[in-house]
């Protein structure tokens, strides 16, 4: 089980896999859950099972950097704040008006997104094959956007 679980954390293809699914997931329990449960508080256990999950994975990790994170916890709670649940609630309300399919758009066009902002504001490299994904995951969010 442990030889399992360590090919699952270190292989990018089912980390991949999982994050896509798990995206998959989410917009569709928001659809369904339109009327049914309030926005936030589908968030707070969106985010409270998330913690579970990561802390029975990474326990130990958690505590050989909260020294770290105590030092900066105000960056990390902005961040955290903005950044994290800021996309959450913004994609819970969108759920409100929009179909999963288009929820999902946004949804993967994020790493994309990243890659761009590290490119102009952190002045990141892009490989060829980074770029070429880049490239082709643009086209196929356009190819969605405007029904093929």
């Amino acid at each position: 089980m442990k030889n399992l679980l360590g090919f699952i954390w270190s292989s990018p293809h089912s980390l991949l896999t999982m994050t896509t699914l798990m995206w998959a997931g989410h917009a569709n329990v928001l659809k369904v859950s339109i009327s049914e449960i309030s926005p936030m508080l589908l968030m707070s256990f969106r985010w409270i099972g998330c913690f579970i999950i990561l802390a029975f994975f990474l326990w130990s990790d958690v505590k050989k950097y909260t020294p770290v994170i105590k030092k900066r916890l105000p960056w990390v709670g902005t961040m955290g704040g903005v950044g994290m649940a800021g996309f959450t609630i913004c994609l819970i309300f969108a759920a409100h008006s929009t179909s999963v399919i288009n929820l999902g758009i946004a949804q993967s066009f994020i790493p994309a997104l990243v890659m761009v902002l590290g490119l102009i504001i952190l002045g990141t490299t892009i490989s060829r094959i980074q770029a070429l994904g880049l490239i082709l995951s643009i086209f196929g969010a356009l190819i969605l956007v405007s029904k093929g």
